[in-house]
């Protein structure tokens, strides 16, 4: 009788929500890539690499979440990775002194 049984599929996010979400993450990215170009220019800084990968990642996402909408524990995975190259640059300088 239990053996029949199976847990609920997970509920996908609301339709707008990941629209604005990656939304948000590919401005913020994409100012991040044009303040370090403009900071320190095409000397190959970790910032750059960093804002483009958010740039490049959080675009992906928002291309993925139209065709399909992810699930809750998707969006906060995705964000997680988000913050966390945001924040490399400042944990790189941080620890490099």
């Amino acid at each position: 009788m239990f053996e029949t049984l199976q847990p609920p599929r997970p509920e996908p996010v609301k339709d707008w929500y990941p629209a604005v979400f990656y939304g948000f993450w590919c401005v913020l990215g994409a100012s991040g890539v044009g303040a370090s170009f403009w900071k320190h220019g095409s000397t190959g800084r970790v910032g750059f690499v960093s804002y483009s990968a958010v740039f490049v990642l959080a675009l992906f996402f928002f291309i993925a979440a139209r065709t399909r909408l992810p699930t809750q524990r998707d969006m906060s995975l995705r964000c997680l990775l988000l913050l966390a190259l945001c924040y490399l640059p400042r944990a790189i300088h941080m620890f490099s002194k």
